[in-house]
């Protein structure tokens, strides 16, 4: 199909009073492109409509949405101008550290090798923390499990705390390893402050899209 046979299609259609639209959703090696009349969705494409969708994809140059972004958009054709245009909204993943005050306080009677900790947290839905101990020869205590599943609820409510505290927020996943030996002994008890965690922010760009069909 001719450029010049797109233009004549769509011109048809608005002179109906028809409202023609390309929109667009993907990220993360999935993605799709819809054809839309008055706001519904084409489900089966005639090829006027294919090639229209494909000139859209052509500028947009997502390809298979391969990558760690999300974009979402939509252009609307404009008779006067002969073009597509609308907006294109791009999202990816920033790498970002906050800095914590998670103090994890075990009894000095607990002896263990090392204590694994798993930071977890995804947007809009609240943070979770595992507290694994490990000892090089014989297996854990009912003590050890007794604390390691007690300590982790209280661990858990500081860190939720922490990211509430985050302007921009995705997501969290951090693990974070730790010997004896990075224990202070205070009284009772031997200590260590978490000081920061790893996570991720959204960094989004808007942009205005023209597809011309000239």
């Amino acid at each position: 199909m001719k450029e010049k046979t797109m233009i004549a299609y769509c011109d048809e259609l608005v002179k109906l009073g028809r409202e023609l639209a390309v929109t667009w959703e993907g990220g993360s090696d999935s993605g799709w492109f819809d054809f839309t009349i008055d706001g519904k969705p084409i489900d089966s494409p005639d090829p006027s409509q294919e090639k229209i969708i494909k000139c859209v994809a052509d500028v947009m140059g997502y390809g298979s949405f391969d990558g760690d972004f999300t974009a979402r958009g939509e252009v609307v054709y404009n008779p006067k101008t002969k073009c597509f245009e609308g907006q294109d909204e791009y999202s990816e993943d920033e790498h970002d550290s906050c800095d914590c005050k998670l103090p994890v306080e075990i009894p000095s009677t607990i002896w263990f090798d090392k204590m694994l900790i798993h930071l977890e947290s995804e947007h809009s839905f609240g943070g979770s923390v595992t507290i694994n101990l490990q000892l090089n020869n014989g297996p854990l205590s009912t003590a050890h499990e007794t604390w390691q599943d007690a300590y982790a609820k209280i661990l858990e409510s500081r860190f939720n705390h922490e990211i509430h505290q985050l302007e921009e927020f995705n997501g969290v996943w951090d693990n974070i390893e730790l010997d004896f030996m990075d224990f202070k002994k205070r009284g009772k008890v031997r200590v260590y402050e978490i000081t920061s965690f790893d996570y991720t922010k959204w960094q989004t760009e808007s942009k205005r899209i023209i597809v011309p069909l000239l």
